[in-house]
């Protein structure tokens, strides 16, 4: 059963939330990071880059970087920036982003759960990037970043949800980017018993987007004993049933080194399925279709139903193009892809071709949540880069302190 409990947010106050809430610094460029720390004292971000403050640089990710991150974390909650809740609550957070709603809750986790199995994970981790994020959580001291979890509905808590997200939000704003957000803090004994028992009787939760985030405070809880692991049992997720989580594809962006590669890309494609010239984008309609583009051609390929049973779109085009046509079998590392979000315009990806960083663009049918589940349930690994969940989540709504 899983073990989910409320716990003590650090957070900003409702008049100043959008002021302190940040998106993570790799959604912002470099100049709009410069402006944006310029512009404002109190965001979160001033707590992540350090440096601004005193104007002293330090190498990133160095112990000495991490020490002045975590005097600024607590340089805000002495300030009033960030201010602990008096109880233990549960967070019901709404997003609202393009005319889509997203409502969670958010909460802390047992770590124990990431060991006995009742956390589900679809991705392989990198350990340097495991411990260095575990090295940021011990001499930091706090997780600002939701892990985003998944879970079938449970009558009990959308009863609640329901019921209290009626009522008028205690915090609510617009952040730069014109997304909608939305906070109902939980203190209510009635609705935290019900919904810790309600968590309690799930055999499975599944991680739909941080992985690392879950692997290094895994590792940090491992690498204590006793009392000393006791701060960190548990740690900060965002639950939402299955059906709130929009799932899109990431579309691959190929750089190639001679022209009759497309060549023998559209005889590998005949080989495995049928392909065809279409006048104009269509997106694939089903799992195992790719619509893709190269020398100002769209091409519609649809591999035999044989082939695709049971495999994911990033697995074949993978196995069927990727690696026998251009010797691409390390994702990871292998600089001529890129991969493109779903949640792009099919403008911007083809900006890729224009600008030619890439040569062929590969548009992908998305995963579905049944797919992702079937993979976690069968300890299989998804391919790099194989979903984009919505929504993304800001730092610094609900902190939770490590110490």
């Amino acid at each position: 059963m899983a073990d989910i409990r409320p716990f003590r947010a650090l957070r900003p106050n409702c008049k100043t939330a959008a002021e302190v809430v940040s998106y993570p610094p790799d959604r912002y460029s470099p100049l709009e990071l410069k402006r944006h720390l310029q512009e404002h004292p109190t965001s979160f971000l001033q707590v992540i880059h350090p440096d601004v403050a005193d104007g002293k640089p330090t190498p990133a990710g160095s112990e000495a970087r991490l020490k002045k991150t975590r005097k600024r974390f607590e340089a805000f909650i002495q300030s009033g920036t960030l201010q602990q809740d008096e109880l233990p609550g549960y967070y019901i957070y709404r997003q609202i982003k393009d005319g889509q709603s997203y409502t969670g809750i958010i909460a802390s986790i047992a770590v124990t759960d990431y060991f006995n199995g009742i956390i589900k994970t679809h991705e392989q981790t990198l350990e340097p990037r495991e411990r260095k994020l575990q090295q940021y959580l011990e001499v930091c001291g706090f997780n600002a970043e939701p892990v985003l979890f998944a879970y079938p509905q449970l009558p009990s808590i959308q009863w609640h949800l329901n019921r209290l997200t009626q009522t008028a939000p205690e915090t609510q704003f617009y952040d730069f980017e014109g997304v909608y957000h939305q906070i109902w803090p939980g203190f209510d004994s009635v609705v935290i018993n019900a919904w810790q028992t309600a968590f309690q009787s799930l055999e499975a939760v599944y991680i739909a987007d941080g992985h690392h985030r879950s692997a290094s405070s895994a590792r940090l809880w491992q690498s204590k004993s006793g009392s000393e692991a006791h701060p960190f049992e548990h740690y900060l997720g965002i639950f939402f049933a299955e059906e709130q989580l929009r799932i899109y594809e990431f579309n691959r962006a190929v750089k190639i080194n001679a022209k009759q590669d497309i060549e023998r890309l559209k005889s590998e494609c005949q080989k495995w399925g049928n392909l065809e010239t279409i006048s104009a984008y269509q997106a694939p309609k089903h799992q195992g279709q790719f619509v893709w583009f190269a020398q100002n051609h769209w091409y519609c390929w649809t591999l035999s139903e044989h082939y695709r049973k049971d495999r994911l779109d990033t697995e074949l085009l993978n196995q069927c193009i990727l690696e026998p046509v251009f010797q691409i079998f390390d994702l990871r590392n292998d600089t001529r892809v890129s991969f493109i979000p779903g949640v792009k315009s099919l403008d911007q990806s083809l900006q890729f071709i224009r600008n030619e960083k890439a040569d062929i663009l590969f548009m992908l049918h998305p995963v579905t949540m049944q797919q992702l589940k079937q993979v976690a349930l069968a300890n299989r690994i998804m391919p790099p880069k194989s979903t984009w969940v919505e929504p993304k989540l800001l730092s610094a709504l609900c902190v939770y302190s490590l110490f």
